[in-house]
């Protein structure tokens, strides 16, 4: 992907910000699903925010769906539409000062809050599919849930709390 070049985040005093998700997007139907994640960038680079967007839209499996609007899609589409467009503006800040060289861009940092906790196991599985990708591909995720069955198999690292008190700390393979 575009965001990648050799693991390595740049330099700049630009990097990724962390977008919280709590839900499915709130989007009219205005604009298709790639306009509108596009949009989520910055228009100083739309040339950037085009080709990042692009390779949101492929790892989280919603290529054959660009023309469509919000509306259109299915529930786990509608998730995966939220994290894409919260993957652009996560590095919508690294965007303007991208200029092309092989700095790369930064990962998207995306902080789920609870975002699947009331979906049922097969939009959630879908949904994992496309964020496992993200992670492969170096992005950061962390979810807080009610449901950790539901991220099974692909944490890194389970931090158990209750009370605001940490019960267990396990890093996982």
């Amino acid at each position: 992907p575009t965001w990648i070049k050799v693991g390595k985040i740049p330099e700049s005093s630009e990097k990724s910000q962390p977008v919280i998700l709590d839900g499915k997007p709130d989007f009219d139907d205005s604009l298709s699903l790639l306009e509108r994640i596009i949009q989520m960038g910055l228009d100083d680079n739309m040339a950037q925010s085009k080709l990042l967007a692009g390779d949101f839209v492929n790892l989280l499996g919603l290529d054959g769906q660009c023309s469509l609007l919000p509306s259109e899609l299915s529930p786990s589409e509608q998730y995966l539409f939220s994290i894409a467009c919260a993957c652009m503006a996560s590095v919508a800040p690294a965007i303007k000062e991208h200029n092309d060289d092989d700095s790369g861009m930064p990962y998207p940092i995306l902080l789920l809050d609870e975002l699947f906790d009331t979906e049922v196991p097969s939009t959630v599985e879908k949904c994992n599919k496309g964020i496992t990708n993200l992670v492969e591909c170096g992005a950061v995720v962390i979810s807080a849930t009610h449901r950790p069955n539901y991220f099974k198999g692909m944490s890194t690292r389970v931090v158990t709390l209750s009370g605001g008190k940490v019960l267990t700390d396990v890093t996982t393979s």
